[in-house]
């Protein structure tokens, strides 16, 4: 059986690398994508079960990317979980509108995980 792969678009390698050892530890294997572009990329080389990704990307809007991958007949049955410390409404709205599986807010200690 192939493990389940989950793919990781996230600036920061330090994230990446900490959500990486989180899902490995439950049994995935992950890819790291460090810009939205990297992670279009490796969406189509990898077929990933599962994409987490950062609202805030250098390159693009996080809400952008899920955008244009549930356009794309490819990659829209791929479920989407969208993370951010931010927490206005509008962006919280935003993850509602892309069809996202959750969106995990982080506001300083606390999480507030977001079904939609």
């Amino acid at each position: 059986m192939v493990p389940k792969r989950v793919l990781v678009i996230d600036n920061s390698p330090l994230q990446c690398k900490e959500l990486s050892r989180i899902f490995g530890k439950l049994g995935y294997g992950t890819i790291a994508a460090y810009s939205a572009l990297d992670g279009f990329r490796l969406v189509s080389l990898n077929d990933p079960n599962l994409i987490v990704l950062d609202l805030l990307l250098l390159d693009m809007d996080g809400l952008e990317v899920c955008e244009q991958l549930k356009k794309n007949a490819q990659t829209q049955r791929i479920p989407l979980v969208l993370f951010t410390g931010c927490t206005r409404i509008v962006d919280i709205m935003r993850g509602f509108a892309a069809n996202l599986l959750k969106m995990l807010v982080v506001a300083g200690k606390k999480m507030l995980i977001l079904d939609f």
